[in-house]
């Protein structure tokens, strides 16, 4: 094989590798605990049933902390729709904000259930930067409290 077909194709192996190692690089992860305040929950009850039914909005606010630990990094805020009633847990759609001290908030959107959900990352702002394909997988953790989940952002540096 000739000399320069040799060198292009090194540089073109080369080239290849780059772009692939650099499509392909980990997206940066950002985890904490979500502790939601109770006292805060609130629900217009649209249908006067004294009961969240489909179409009601509702809000609460909590505590955003650093995994595993009591220190209070940020303030949390949930506001959304009940969408589904089920007897062991409501789904809602909601639109959820991670306010992270010094650092920015995050925006998060879809839908929420007892289980373990994913939902997409709609816009960041501060120092937080998104990828396109960023997502939140939040964990239900009950012993920390009702309602607390571990948030674990993906695509979030």
């Amino acid at each position: 094989m000739p000399r320069a077909k040799i060198s292009l194709t090194l540089v073109g192996l080369v080239a290849l590798a780059a772009l692939m190692a650099f499509s392909f690089s980990p997206a940066p992860v950002l985890t904490v605990d979500v502790i939601p305040d109770l006292s805060t929950f609130s629900f217009v009850d649209v249908g006067g049933d004294g009961d969240a039914t489909p179409g009601d909005p509702f809000i609460i606010e909590g505590d955003v902390r650093e995994t595993g630990t009591e220190t209070v990094i940020g303030r949390y805020l949930c506001r959304g729709f009940f969408i589904v009633p089920q007897a062991d847990g409501d789904v809602t759609t909601v639109h959820q904000s991670f306010e992270i001290a010094g650092e920015g908030t995050i925006h998060v959107e879809g839908n929420e259930s007892d289980v373990l959900t994913v939902r997409a990352i709609v816009g960041a702002s501060g120092g937080f930067r998104v990828r396109k394909d960023a997502i939140l997988i939040a964990d239900p953790m009950p012993d920390l409290g009702p309602l607390a989940f571990r948030a674990t952002f993906v695509g979030v540096n």
